[in-house]
C-alpha cells in the first residue's frame, strides 16, 4: 500500500498505485465576494451550491460563511454517484455561537446510510449507523477534523491531535455510492477547507497507517517511562461531579499519554466499569478483555486524572524534566468508607479493589508492557476522623503492606510509592467529639518512609457542599499531587514532617525541616474571611494560655505566649463553620513555604506548599 500526505495526489490504493488527487474546495481570491456556490476541484468537480435557491454567501480566501437558514448542497445525478469503496472527507470549520441540532457536513449515500457531523449545542457528535464519535466543540477557534468511511461498515476518525478512533458502523456493502453532500444546514459555519478523496483500499490496518502518517504537525503521543497510577479511598479519591459540558474538554487534555482501565464487566448483564472503578458491585467480574482505552468522563473525576494529566504537560518541558508515558490510572475508591471497611477480607469493597489491581495488570499483559513506577493515589481519612490515638497509623500501615506486597508480585521490577493527602476534617464541621488522631496518624505515616509522600492537606480547599472539595479544587489536588511525585522522582523531597519544638520561658520556636530553596510563609490571600481563624494564621495552643505574637524566620516559626502552654497544633481547629458563604473545610491554615509553581491545566492558578496540620508538645 502507497501512503503519503493528502497533498502530493498519492492515497492508498489495493494494488500500491496512486489514486486520482483529492477533491479541495476552491474559494475566491477576493475577500467578502458574494458566491451562489463554491466547487470542490481535484478527481472530479463537485458543485456545492447554496440553499435555497437563489441564496448569495459571502465568501473569500479564508472561507465562506454559512449563515442559520442557508447551507450548501451538492445532489449528484444516479447516473454519476461517488462511489468507492473507502472515502475521506476533511472538514476545517469555525463557529462564533453554537447552532444546538443543526448539521455541519453530512455525506448521504444512495443506501439512505449517511455519515453526520452535527452540533449539539454543547459539543459537536459524528454518527454514522451505530458508530458514534463525540467531540468537546470550542468556538471561536479553528477545528480540523478526519472521517475515514468504509464499505466494509468502519468509521476511523482522525482528530487535530492525532488520536485515531476506529468503531464499526454497519454491515458490509459492495461500494459506497455518495449522492448528497451538505454544508451548513440549520448551523452557523464558516467553512475553510473540504477535502474528499476516494480510497481504494479496504484494510483498516492500512488506512489507520495512511492517516496516520498525513497528520503533519499534529501532536505526538511523549516518549518516557510508564507509570501506573492507582488510587484509592473513599468520596474525596473519587472527586466531584463534572458539568456535562466540562466532560469532553476534561478528558481530551493530554489524551494522547493517558489511559484508563476499561474492558471489566459486571453482572449478567455485562456492565462495563467506568473511570472510577467497579465501587460495590457485586459479581460476577469479568476481567478477561481488561484494557487500557481513551479516557472517557461519564461521572465524577478523581483527582488521579488531572495528576497524569499534569504529570504529561504540554510537551514543552525542559529536557532535564523526566517524562512519563504512557500513564495508565486505574482505582475502586467508595464514599463513606472506614479503613476498616476498605480492608475487611470477607468484604466486597476489598474484593472489589482486588479486582481492579488484577485487570489492571491484565491489560498491561495484553500491551505486552509494564510500568516503571507505580503510584498509590490515597485519599481516604473522614470516616476515621473518631479514632483512638494510632490506630488509624496501623491500619494504614498494614493496608500499604498489603497492597505493596500486591503490587511487588505484579511488578518486581517497578518502583512503587504511595502518595496521601491530609484529609480526615476536612469539612466544615469538626466538633469536639473528633478527634485530630487520624489526620495526624496520615502525617506520622510518612515520617521516616522512602515509599510514601504526603502531597499536602485539604484545608486550602474551597468546597462544593461541606465535605467535598470543588472541582477546580480536586483538580489542584492532583496538579500537587503531579508536582509531588515529580520532585521525589528528581531526589529533591517533598514531604513536609512534623517541626521541632524548642522552648525558653515564653518564646516557643518550632522548626521546620524544609528544602534549602524555601522559606515558611504565610499565605496573604486569605480566603475565609477572617472567619475560623484569627491573626495568627491557624496556630493555636493548648494547656490554656495564649499566642501574643507570632514570627517566621526561614525555617523557623517563632511564638510568643502568655499563660500556662503545654502544646502547639495547626489546622487542628474543632469548630462548626457551616455558614453560608464560607465553604471551607473547619479546619484552617494560611502557612505555606516560599516554593510555588504554576499549574500545567489551570491558567491562572498558582500551587503552593502548603504546610500540613500537626500537633505537638512543648
Amino acid at each position: 500500500m502507497t501512503g503519503s500526505n493528502a497533498s502530493d495526489g498519492s492515497t492508498p490504493g489495493s494494488d500500491g498505485a496512486s489514486v486520482p488527487a483529492p477533491m479541495v474546495l476552491t474559494l475566491p481570491d477576493t475577500p467578502d465576494s458574494q458566491v451562489a456556490a463554491i466547487t470542490l476541484r481535484g478527481q472530479r468537480d463537485l458543485s456545492l451550491r447554496a440553499h435555497p435557491p437563489g441564496t448569495v454567501l459571502s465568501a473569500g480566501p479564508d472561507g465562506i460563511d454559512v449563515v442559520r437558514g442557508t447551507s450548501l448542497r451538492c445532489v449528484l445525478p444516479a447516473t454519476a454517484l461517488l462511489q468507492a469503496e473507502a472515502i475521506l472527507v476533511e472538514i476545517c470549520f469555525s463557529q462564533k455561537e453554537p447552532s444546538p441540532h443543526g448539521t455541519l457536513l453530512s455525506l448521504i449515500d444512495q443506501s439512505g446510510l449517511s455519515l453526520s457531523f452535527r452540533d449539539m449545542g454543547t459539543h459537536w457528535v459524528a454518527r454514522v449507523g451505530t458508530a458514534r464519535v463525540d467531540f468537546a466543540s470550542k468556538l471561536n477557534t479553528r477545528r480540523t477534523v478526519c472521517f475515514v468511511l468504509t464499505a466494509s461498515g468502519h468509521l476511523l476518525t482522525c482528530h487535530e491531535d492525532g488520536l485515531i478512533e476506529e468503531a464499526a458502523a454497519f454491515d458490509a456493502m459492495p461500494l459506497l455510492q455518495i449522492r448528497q453532500i451538505h454544508a451548513g444546514t440549520k448551523a452557523a459555519v464558516t467553512l475553510h477547507d473540504l477535502t474528499l478523496q476516494v480510497l481504494n483500499e479496504t484494510d483498516i490496518g492500512a488506512l489507520r497507517d495512511w492517516l496516520s502518517s498525513r497528520r503533519g504537525g499534529a501532536d505526538e503521543a511523549v516518549s518516557g517511562s510508564p507509570l501506573l497510577i492507582h488510587f484509592n479511598g473513599q468520596s474525596l479519591a473519587l472527586g466531584p461531579d463534572v458539568p456535562a459540558v466540562d466532560k469532553l474538554a476534561l478528558a481530551d487534555i493530554a489524551r494522547l499519554n493517558v489511559q484508563m482501565l476499561s474492558g471489566i464487566h459486571t453482572g449478567p448483564e455485562r456492565r462495563i466499569i467506568e473511570l472510577q472503578g467497579l465501587q460495590k458491585r457485586s459479581g460476577p467480574v469479568a476481567l478477561s478483555e481488561a484494557e487500557f482505552t481513551r479516557v472517557r468522563i461519564s461521572k465524577p473525576v478523581p483527582p488521579a486524572l488531572p495528576m497524569a494529566q499534569a504529570l504529561v504537560g504540554h510537551g514543552d518541558e525542559a529536557e532535564d524534566v523526566q517524562r512519563f508515558a504512557p500513564i495508565s490510572i486505574s482505582g475502586n475508591p467508595v464514599a463513606g468508607q472506614s479503613i476498616a471497611l476498605l480492608e475487611d477480607p470477607d468484604g466486597l469493597v476489598r474484593h472489589n479493589m482486588d479486582m481492579i489491581i488484577n485487570g489492571t495488570h491484565l491489560a498491561y499483559l495484553r500491551e505486552g508492557s509494564a510500568p516503571e513506577t507505580v503510584v498509590y493515589f490515597w485519599i481516604q481519612g473522614e470516616a476515621d476522623r473518631q479514632a483512638a490515638p494510632g490506630v488509624y497509623l496501623n491500619a494504614l500501615q498494614a493496608h500499604w503492606n498489603r497492597i505493596r506486597a500486591r503490587l511487588d508480585d505484579l511488578y518486581p521490577a517497578a518502583r512503587k510509592m504511595i502518595l496521601l493527602m491530609q484529609t480526615a476534617g476536612s469539612d466544615q464541621s469538626h466538633h469536639g467529639s473528633d478527634t485530630n488522631h487520624a489526620a495526624a496518624d496520615q502525617l506520622a505515616f510518612v515520617a521516616g518512609r522512602d515509599d510514601a509522600v504526603m502531597v499536602g492537606p485539604i484545608y486550602p480547599s474551597a468546597l462544593s457542599d461541606r465535605v467535598h472539595p470543588d472541582l477546580q479544587h480536586s483538580r489542584i489536588m492532583g496538579e500537587l499531587a503531579a508536582w509531588a511525585l515529580r520532585e521525589t522522582m528528581a531526589g529533591r523531597g517533598w514531604t513536609i514532617p512534623r517541626p521541632t519544638a524548642r522552648r525558653q520561658g515564653d518564646r516557643i520556636t518550632l522548626r521546620f525541616a524544609l528544602r534549602p530553596d524555601e522559606a515558611l510563609a504565610d499565605h496573604q490571600a486569605s480566603p475565609y474571611g477572617g472567619r475560623g481563624i484569627d491573626a495568627f494564621l491557624g496556630v493555636e495552643v493548648t494547656g490554656g494560655g495564649t499566642i501574643t505574637a507570632l514570627a517566621l524566620d526561614g525555617h523557623d516559626l517563632h511564638l510568643t505566649i502568655d499563660g500556662p502552654v503545654t502544646g502547639v497544633r495547626y489546622a487542628m481547629q474543632r469548630q462548626n463553620m457551616r455558614v453560608e458563604g464560607n465553604a471551607h473545610p473547619a479546619r484552617r491554615g494560611l502557612l505555606r513555604t516560599t516554593l510555588s509553581r504554576p499549574a500545567v491545566h489551570l491558567p491562572g492558578t498558582m500551587l503552593h506548599r502548603w504546610l500540613p496540620g500537626f500537633e505537638i508538645d512543648v
